[in-house]
């Protein structure tokens, strides 16, 4: 509250703030994460230019607390993570993203960059448990995908169970995230939970706000487009759009890259980038599907008593309801149809 003479005046804020009970901070890594996200509002994003265009205000931070500007103040709203965003929505986010990982690619040989970038917590190869929760959503999908029992999805059955058999989630994860030329400084966890949009007075979206940062991480840019097509819109919408979200994707990327003429990535380097990493979309969104997206609306009480432990999770967190089932099917004839899980095969051995 602030106080003029004969004024009251109030103004409202965002506050994240860490956990006390230690076992759950321990259990999800909540004080890496926060580190995390400590580096990227105070010390990398301010050094990409109009960056206070596309997050949110950071106002202080603490290793235990986030204050932020209140977007709701402004106007801004989440949209229906069930849902899944429509296409002037999923343009506007293409765009964003561009401009975000263009940012943090011309950060890449800065000082701040090579200095603080290698401190941060890697939420996916440095967690112990991420890879256990990963195949226990895969074999929860898998159970939905065979109930297609007309063969259609065998070799899809066949590819994914060899993966979890043989515990080659990770070193496939490793995969769709290495690259030489085209990694970025991820967002590391965009989907329509991370995001809140602007309308005009007639209802038409007008910008977008990327939130939590917590999950940012060095890796291929193709990480964080399969992580939204996968989550945040509907299949139906990714085929018949995917060609046209990428090129705004790959415009808006290429137009704020401020590297010298002939040195940046060509248009047809990201195409093929983005192409190759399709994998990475299928994987990490099932644990959206069968567990974040699921309808809890009778199961919300067990939520606090699974993240006590890690077990309970694992057994209990994952259930597919037929919204998110129906979203799995034809996410996996998606891949079928690209080929995709033939990267499972050439890699095998």
């Amino acid at each position: 509250f602030f106080c003029s003479t004969d004024t009251l005046l109030v103004r409202k804020f965002f506050i994240k703030r860490l956990t006390k009970d230690k076992q759950r901070r321990d259990f999800i890594h909540m004080e890496e994460s926060f580190k995390n996200e400590a580096i990227m509002y105070t010390k990398l994003l301010p050094l990409i230019p109009d960056i206070h265009q596309i997050i949110p205000k950071c106002l202080f931070v603490t290793e235990d607390i986030v204050v932020m500007s209140d977007l709701r103040v402004s106007g801004f709203k989440m949209a229906d993570k069930r849902k899944g965003l429509d296409l002037s929505h999923a343009t506007l986010v293409m765009k964003t993203i561009g401009q975000l990982h263009a940012g943090t690619y011309n950060l890449k040989s800065t000082k701040e960059y090579a200095e603080l970038v290698p401190t941060m917590f890697d939420y996916v190869f440095h967690n112990k448990m991420y890879f256990n929760l990963v195949e226990a959503a895969l074999k929860v999908s898998l159970e939905q995908i065979r109930r297609v029992d007309d063969g259609s999805l065998d070799a899809v059955v066949e590819a994914v169970q060899d993966l979890v058999d043989n515990g080659r989630t990770r070193e496939v994860f490793k995969r769709m995230h290495d690259s030489t030329k085209l990694s970025v400084l991820c967002h590391g966890d965009l989907w329509t939970n991370n995001l809140m949009f602007s309308y005009t007075e007639s209802n038409t979206v007008a910008t977008v706000k990327l939130m939590d940062f917590q999950f940012s991480r060095c890796c291929s840019l193709a990480v964080d487009l399969w992580m939204f097509f996968y989550t945040s819109i509907s299949p139906h919408l990714l085929n018949a759009e995917y060609d046209n979200l990428v090129s705004v994707y790959i415009t808006s990327f290429t137009s704020c890259l401020r590297t010298p003429e002939g040195q940046g990535p060509t248009e047809m380097e990201i195409m093929e980038e983005i192409d190759s990493k399709e994998m990475y979309g299928f994987l990490v969104s099932q644990w959206f599907l069968c567990g974040t997206l699921r309808d809890w609306s009778r199961d919300w009480r067990d939520l606090e008593v699974m993240l006590q432990d890690q077990d309970s999770v694992i057994e209990r967190f994952f259930k597919v309801d037929e919204v998110m089932g129906d979203r799995i099917v034809e996410l996996a004839r998606r891949c079928l149809a690209r080929n995709v899980f033939c990267s499972l095969v050439d890699k095998k051995d």
